[in-house]
């Protein structure tokens, strides 16, 4: 069972949770508002990391010696936490010299993403770990880069101008000269068929796919490399009426994504003419763009009848009329072969950002409980609300090798929860059916 304890400390309530294994998060609170389902009780890895805390903020601990619980890292995850937990106190490495510590040369930015989902801050020092330049370059606790200046400074270093002053250092080197790398994000209105598009090319599920829009809430990497390129490809939430807090989230991923990407794909529903959705977003790729190129892909086109095809393509292509297109079905995996090469001859010369075997930026813990709510939606009707939300609160591989893994689904009212459940518990017992199995086909294990 895990719990959880709330420490006051300058900086703010840490509230720390822990199994019988090991801490399983060190959280900062102040205003974040997080939902736990671990009790807030006690145990001896909290009382002593509640000991550790306080000595490190009067400055007797110099290094935090606590077990972890590890479980859901990927193997570079694991690797770049404990070359992070070995950086003494008073001093710093740049994500480059991260990623080499952690076997990965040309992995500097998956070294930032490893920092950035850090589920124990301070106890694994992602602090001490700043750009090249100097600059924090980012921090995902509460108060976000100030939070990080603080904490370095407390631990004696000068800043200048928001830096760390040291000598500048190695930048990252390409592959070779002809090796192309880049980032490409997926965008669309809901249900267009991303998420579908991102598992297909990655030839696994990392992604929730369901039949109802608004099953991707946040932005998700697929990571594909090959000797010739590495295509980091963004899976961002479909762009929507922007009504309630959550709405306008979603909508800033996708600008966000925008911003980001060397390659836009236009994921659009060729079964159906567009709609306002679909020229709202077409007209901010045409605000958001500067360099970046636009391929409009044309999905689903084994639901369209020919005539009706025609005249979707072109009234699609109106909205780009300068940009190439291509047509595809990302559920049987038609003309996405063409689609990458396309993509291919798009990108621009440069490094190898992640390691070659990672595939995605998220622990697998993220991805089992994004299918679990894709389950959850593509099972439920449609008069529950899409603010329904999932947690994996353990996720183990026991000794015969199975993976175990409990969560929990959260409904926004009490009248909800029997929907979920069913009658005699059947909808629950579907739901995690198809769960399991699109998480067995992810993880290639029971």
């Amino acid at each position: 069972m895990e719990s959880y304890k709330d420490i006051t400390t300058p900086i703010g309530t840490l509230r720390v949770s822990a199994n019988e294994t090991g801490l399983t998060n060190v959280t900062l609170l102040n205003n974040l508002q997080v939902d736990f389902t671990s009790e807030p009780s006690s145990n001896v890895i909290l009382e002593e990391a509640e000991l550790q805390l306080k000595a490190y903020f009067s400055g007797t601990l110099k290094q935090f010696d606590l077990p972890l619980d590890c479980s859901g890292l990927t193997a570079f995850q694991l690797k770049a936490l404990k070359v992070t937990s070995q950086i003494p106190f008073g001093e710093v490495i740049t994500y480059g010299e991260l990623a080499r510590l952690a076997d990965s040369p040309r992995g500097a930015r998956a070294a930032g993403g490893a920092m950035a989902h850090n589920p124990f801050m301070l106890v694994v020092p992602c602090h001490r770990v700043v750009a090249s330049d100097g600059s924090m370059h980012g921090y995902s606790a509460e108060g976000e880069i100030r939070t990080k200046q603080r904490l370095l400074e407390f631990e004696g270093h000068k800043l200048v101008n928001g830096k760390i002053v040291f000598e500048k250092r190695d930048i990252l080197e390409t592959q070779n000269e002809n090796f192309k790398s880049g980032f490409i994000a997926l965008v669309g209105k809901p249900n267009a068929g991303k998420s579908t598009l991102l598992n297909q090319i990655m030839g696994q599920p990392i992604a929730g796919v369901s039949f109802k829009p608004q099953t991707t809430r946040r932005r998700q990497l697929g990571i594909l490399t090959t000797e010739d390129y590495q295509m980091i490809f963004t899976d961002t939430p479909g762009l929507n009426n922007a009504k309630d807090k959550l709405s306008q989230f979603i909508n800033n991923e996708v600008k966000f994504a925008l911003e980001d990407a060397d390659v836009l794909l236009f994921i659009a529903d060729i079964s159906k003419h567009p709609d306002e959705l679909d020229r709202d977003l077409a007209a901010l790729i045409k605000e958001k763009r500067s360099t970046q190129k636009v391929i409009l892909v044309f999905n689903k086109s084994d639901l369209a009848g020919p005539g009706q095809l025609s005249q979707n393509k072109q009234a699609f292509q109106s909205l780009f009329p300068e940009d190439p297109s291509i047509e595809i079905s990302a559920r049987i995996g038609k003309g996405v072969t063409k689609l990458i090469e396309k993509v291919h001859s798009l990108l621009p010369v440069g490094p190898e950002y992640y390691p070659t075997d990672q595939i995605t930026e998220d622990f697998e813990r993220d991805i089992a409980a994004e299918l679990v709510r894709a389950a959850a939606m593509e099972n439920l009707d449609d008069e529950l609300p899409y603010s329904i939300a999932t947690q994996v609160d353990e996720y183990k591989e026991r000794d015969n090798d199975v993976l175990y893994i409990h969560g929990t689904i959260y409904v926004e009212r009490e009248a909800q929860k029997g929907m979920v459940v069913g009658r005699k518990g059947m909808m629950i017992r579907k739901i995690s059916t198809d769960a399991r199995l699109a998480i067995e086909e992810m993880t290639k294990s029971k």
